[in-house]
C-alpha cells in the first residue's frame, strides 16, 4: 500500500489465493486505524495544490498514469485473473478499459468550465464546479480495476484527492497500480490501503477530514456506509449492485449474434457483474424456441481457470458466493424449479480445486422465488414467461433494485416505450453490457441501487461542489439600501 509517496507495510499481511486453484497469489499488508489517519493526512496535506494546479494540468497527470497502465497490461492482467479469477481475455479487457477510462476522464476539462447565469450591466451570476476535498473510494472484488478507475478518473480531475480501499480478496492488482501512480503523482494525491471493510472501511468512512465516499459493493454495506456518513453529512455515491431483467418480446430476433450477445451479458465473470442480466422473461409465444438455442449455447460453455485460454468461463470468486448460488440453485429445486443445464459444482479435471459452478438455467419458479427476487451474483439465470407488455413491465418492475435493464425487439418505437416504463437507471434495447454504455453516458441506479452516478460528465461532477458566484456591478444596494 502506498501512503503519500512512500510503500508502507502493514501491522500484518494479508494472504490472497487463486479463486480456481486455491494457491497463494501473494500477500498484502494489513492497514489498521493509524494506517487510515496517515493516508487521510497526507491527502488532505497534498489537495490545495493538487487542485490549484488546474485541470488542464491535471488532465495530464491523467494521460501519463494511463499511458503507465497500457505499458504494464500484460502483468496487470495476469496478476488480476490469479487473484480474481475471471478469464485472461476478461482481465486484459478490463485493464484497458483502465487506461481508456482514465484517458477519458482526462478529455472532460471542459465539463469544469465556469457556467454564467447572469452577464449585464447590474450584475454577475456563475456557476463554478469546487472539489469536494478528500475522497474515500472503497471497491469491491468483481471489478475493482475499471471501477476504480472511473472513480479515481472523476476525483482526481475534479482537484480531489483520494484514498482507495480495494476488496482484501483481491486488492494485489490496484495496489499495484497505486504504486505505479506513486511515482507519477504528486505525494499524497493517491492513496491505496488494504484490509477488512469492517476495520479499515469504517474508518475511512467515519474519519472527519473524509468529505466524500465512493462506493460500489451490496445494499448492506452501502447502508452502513450511509449510516456512518449520516453524522458529518459527507457527500456520497453508492453503487449497490441490481436484479437486472431482460425483456425479450415475441418479434425478437432470435439470431446467433443476439443469443451470443444476451449469454454474455449473463454470464460473463461467471456472472458477478453488478449489472449482468440477473432475471430473462420470454414471450410465451417464443419461450420454447428460445429456451432450445439459448440452453444449447449455454451448455457449450467451457468452464475452468482464468489462466487457460480455452476457458470460457471461471470460478466463482470467493467460497461464500459459491456457496450462496447454491442455495439459491437448492431452493428453486425446492419449489420445483425445473433445472435445464447445470445446477452443480464442477469439480473435475482443472476444476477440482476452485470455486467452479456450471453456468445453469432454471425455468418453473415465481416471481417471489429467492432466484427471481435476489441479486444472485453467479452464473445461474431463471427464464420466466409473460403474455403482454403491461404485465411484464410491473413484474420487471417488482424488484427493491433498479440499476439496469434490457428489452429485445425488433420494434424500436414498442422498445422506447417500455424502456421509459422501467424503473432503472440505465435501460439498453437489444444488448445488456458495459460495453454498449458510451463513455460519456452517466452509469447508476435507482431505488436500492444506489445513490449518484458515474461516468461523464455527470459521473465527474459528483466530485464536486456547485458554488454560486455573484458580483454587483451597479450602485444599487438592494430594497431598502442606500448607496
Amino acid at each position: 500500500m502506498v501512503i503519500g509517496r512512500n510503500r508502507r507495510h502493514g501491522s500484518a499481511d494479508l494472504p490472497v489465493h487463486d479463486p480456481a486453484t486455491g494457491d497463494l497469489v501473494g500477500r498484502a499488508p494489513l492497514a489498521g486505524t493509524m494506517d487510515v489517519d496517515e493516508a487521510v493526512a497526507a491527502a488532505r496535506e497534498a489537495q490545495s495544490a493538487w487542485a490549484a494546479l488546474g485541470a488542464a494540468r491535471r488532465a495530464e497527470f491523467l494521460h501519463t498514469l494511463a499511458a503507465a497502465v497500457a505499458d504494464r497490461a500484460e502483468e496487470l492482467a495476469t496478476l488480476f485473473t490469479r487473484e480474481q479469477g475471471k478469464p485472461l481475455v476478461e482481465a486484459r479487457a478490463e485493464v484497458e478499459r483502465v487506461r481508456a477510462n482514465l484517458a477519458y476522464a482526462a478529455a472532460l476539462v471542459p465539463a469544469l468550465r465556469e457556467e454564467m447565469i447572469r452577464s449585464d450591466s447590474e450584475s454577475l451570476t456563475f456557476l463554478a464546479h469546487r472539489p469536494v476535498g478528500v475522497v474515500a473510494q472503497i471497491l469491491p472484488w468483481n471489478s475493482p480495476l475499471i471501477l476504480g478507475a472511473i472513480k479515481l478518473g472523476a476525483a482526481l480531475l475534479a482537484g480531489d484527492t483520494v484514498v482507495s480501499l480495494p476488496a482484501p480478496s483481491a486488492c494485489l492488482t490496484w495496489l499495484r497500480i497505486g504504486e505505479i501512480a506513486a511515482g507519477l503523482l504528486p505525494p499524497g494525491v493517491l492513496n491505496t490501503l488494504s484490509g477488512p471493510g469492517v476495520v479499515v472501511g469504517e474508518a475511512l468512512v467515519r474519519h472527519p477530514d473524509v468529505r466524500m465516499v465512493s462506493f460500489t459493493g451490496g445494499v448492506a454495506n452501502g447502508q452502513r456506509v450511509m449510516a456512518a456518513s449520516a453524522g458529518m453529512i459527507k457527500k456520497l455515491v453508492l453503487e449497490l449492485g441490481g436484479n437486472d431483467p431482460a425483456l425479450l418480446l415475441e418479434d425478437v430476433d432470435l439470431s446467433d449474434a443476439l443469443l451470443a450477445r444476451l449469454q454474455h451479458a449473463t454470464f460473463r465473470n461467471a456472472g458477478q457483474v453488478c449489472m449482468a442480466v440477473k432475471r430473462i422473461y420470454v414471450h410465451e409465444g417464443i419461450a420454447d424456441r428460445f429456451l432450445d438455442r439459448f440452453v444449447e449455447r449455454v451448455r457449450r460453455i467451457r468452464v475452468g481457470p482464468g489462466m487457460d485460454p480455452s476457458s470460457q468461463m471461471g470460478p466463482l470468486h470467493n467460497a461464500a458466493q459459491l456457496e450462496r448460488v447454491e442455495a439459491l440453485v437448492e431452493d428453486a429445486r425446492r419449489r420445483g424449479g425445473t433445472i435445464l443445464t447445470g445446477g452443480t459444482r464442477v469439480t473435475t479435471g482443472p476444476c477440482r480445486q476452485g470455486h467452479f459452478y456450471a453456468p445453469t438455467v432454471i425455468t418453473g419458479l415465481d416471481d417471489d422465488a429467492p432466484l427471481v427476487q435476489e441479486e444472485q451474483f453467479g452464473p445461474v439465470v431463471p427464464i420466466l414467461t409473460f403474455r403482454d407488455d403491461s404485465e411484464v413491465v410491473t413484474r420487471a418492475n417488482h424488484s427493491s433494485y433498479g440499476l439496469g435493464a434490457s428489452v429485445w425487439t425488433r420494434d424500436l418505437p414498442r422498445g422506447l416505450d417500455l424502456a421509459a416504463r422501467l424503473e432503472a437507471g440505465t435501460v439498453w434495447l437489444n444488448a445488456h453490457s458495459a460495453w454498449f454504455l458510451d463513455p460519456a453516458a452517466p452509469f447508476g441506479g435507482v431505488k436500492g441501487s444506489g445513490l449518484g452516478r458515474e461516468k461523464g460528465p455527470h459521473g465527474l461532477w459528483e466530485y464536486t461542489e456547485l458554488q454560486t458566484v455573484c458580483v454587483p456591478l451597479g450602485e444599487a444596494v438592494g430594497p431598502g439600501g442606500t448607496a
